[in-house]
């Protein structure tokens, strides 16, 4: 996971690999590993675990989704909560400095100003970043079947099958 830079999601037979700031973590159809930053980890965590907790109070994990795709929502929703949070930060700071602007313009203020673009750029190149990484994924049809990791221990041929079903799929359209 340190290796990795920028977001990324990598997935691979019987494992997820979701990299997006400040979140990073490996998945498995029964197990997720988050690394978290030193920075507030408790706010990060708890936002996390109500996520899931939430999934499988609503009975998503018994009937509907399995674990690794609930794990993979309850990060990106928190990713984009931690964000929405720095942007709401930004904003304030923008504001401040704004009415700032109104009262007085100095050499200070102009840095400050610089400051707050460069910080709002950096937010919107990882939002940026993130949004690239699973379009990425979502657009290669393998990737998307070996996100099934619950489906494929349970059968370990349902990949080749899926993506067999796929290609025949794929040659009758290009007929």
């Amino acid at each position: 996971l340190q290796g990795v830079r920028g977001p990324a999601v990598f997935v691979r037979r019987g494992a997820m690999v979701v990299s997006l700031e400040p979140l990073h973590a490996v998945i498995t159809r029964e197990k997720g590993f988050v690394v978290v930053p030193e920075e507030d980890p408790d706010d990060l965590m708890r936002s996390l675990l109500t996520r899931v907790q939430q999934a499988a109070a609503t009975g998503s994990h018994q009937g509907g989704l399995p674990f690794e795709l609930i794990a993979v929502e309850a990060l990106m929703v928190t990713a984009v909560k931690h964000k929405r949070a720095q942007v709401d930060e930004c904003t304030l700071k923008a504001k401040r400095i704004l009415r700032s602007i109104r009262k007085e313009l100095s050499v200070t203020l102009l840095n400050r100003i610089l400051a707050v673009k460069k910080n709002i750029d950096e937010l919107y190149q990882a939002v940026r970043g993130a949004q690239q990484a699973i379009e990425e994924v979502q657009d290669d049809d393998d990737a998307m079947i070996l996100m099934f990791l619950s489906a494929i221990h349970q059968d370990p041929t349902l990949a080749e099958k899926m993506q067999e079903q796929n290609e025949k799929q794929s040659n009758r359209l290009h007929l």
